[in-house]
Formats: C-alpha cells, sequence, structure tokens
C-alpha cells in the first residue's frame, strides 16, 4: 500500500516525523503513503478480524503497527493490518513500551494503491514469509479481489461473491467480499 520514498533526516537530527507513517528499509527512514480508501479497508479489515480474534482468545489485530525485523532481515516494516496469534505472543504480556514490537505477526495484510509498485508488494510479500509470517493477503480493490498467499508462492484468489476464510489461523472468520468491498456497479 506505500511506495518507497526515501525520507532524508538532516544529521544529527534522526528524530523521525510524528506525523507520518514510515518503514525503516536498510538503515532508512521511508515514508509511506496512505489513502483514504486503503487506510479504510484496513480498519474495517482489522473490525472483521477481531470480531472473531478477541472473543476467540485467538491474539491481536493491528493497524499501521511497526514490526522490527532488524536482526532478521535489517527492516522495520508496518503491513497495513496484522493479527499476532497468542501463540507468538502471550496473552498475558504487555506490548512494548514505544513504536515497535520486535515479534513476526502471524498474519500480514497489504492493500494495493495506486502509490504501489508491482516489485514493493512482491518484495514486501517476499520478505514477510522470509521472516516467519504463515499467511499473507494482497487486497486488491480496484479488482474487487483478495490474494491469499499460504507461502511466497502459493497463492489462490477470493473475488466477486466468494467468501474469504482463514481457518488455521482465525477459526470462524468468514469474510463475504462484497461486505467489504460492496457490490459491483
Amino acid at each position: 500500500m506505500s511506495t518507497a520514498i526515501p525520507l532524508e533526516l538532516p544529521p544529527p537530527v534522526q528524530q523521525i516525523p510524528s506525523d507520518i507513517l514510515w518503514e525503516e528499509i536498510n538503515g532508512r527512514v521511508v515514508e509511506k503513503y496512505v489513502g483514504a480508501k486503503e487506510i479504510d479497508l484496513a480498519n474495517d479489515l482489522a473490525f472483521l478480524i477481531k470480531q472473531v480474534a478477541k472473543p476467540g482468545k485467538l491474539g491481536r489485530t493491528h493497524v499501521e503497527m511497526v514490526f522490527d525485523w532488524m536482526k532478521l532481515v535489517g527492516h522495520k516494516r508496518r503491513p497495513n493490518v496484522a493479527f499476532v496469534s497468542f501463540n507468538r505472543w502471550a496473552s498475558d504480556v504487555d506490548l512494548p513500551l514505544g513504536t515497535d514490537w520486535i515479534v513476526v505477526p502471524d498474519l500480514a495484510v497489504e492493500i494495493v494503491s495506486p502509490s504501489n509498485s508491482y516489485a514493493d508488494i512482491v518484495e514486501k510479500k517476499n520478505e514477510y514469509f522470509q521472516v516467519g509470517v504463515t499467511q499473507v493477503w494482497i487486497v486488491v480493490p480496484s479488482a474487487r479481489e483478495i490474494h491469499v498467499y499460504e507461502s511466497a508462492t502459493d497463492m489462490r484468489i477470493v473475488s466477486g461473491a466468494d467468501t474469504l476464510s482463514a481457518k488455521s489461523l482465525l477459526p470462524g472468520f468468514e469474510l463475504p467480499l462484497t461486505e467489504l468491498f460492496g457490490t459491483a456497479n
């Protein structure tokens, strides 16, 4: 959902402006450009996932959380939506203070926007699996479909009147795409 545009911070200032969304790629802070439509979809998806995850005591759902994988791949990433199971971060352990969470989510969701390049999306998807994400959803609003990856190469497309499910990660999660995207005109 973002294009990697380097944000140059003048030395010696190393503070990241608080009014931007960012990722850190190979030591460079990169601003994420997220449109209103993509933020709305991310919030909707997070809400719908949380409706299953919270009562089922499955895990936590977040929008635009920074995940620190510096030791794994030298990056800090911010998926549009992420689900972290209580198997990966116990329910009785508080979230860290600050902006970064050193954990790998079970699910990472990227919502494609006009500012994305195909290469950006593929790079993020591959990196998510490299660090240990179990499932990746690439949401393509313009096509009203979601590409569900179980590995970097195993993908199925959910589209039209299909229902998105994630039985292994989120038992009970069933989302008719018409509920997320509406009906086609």
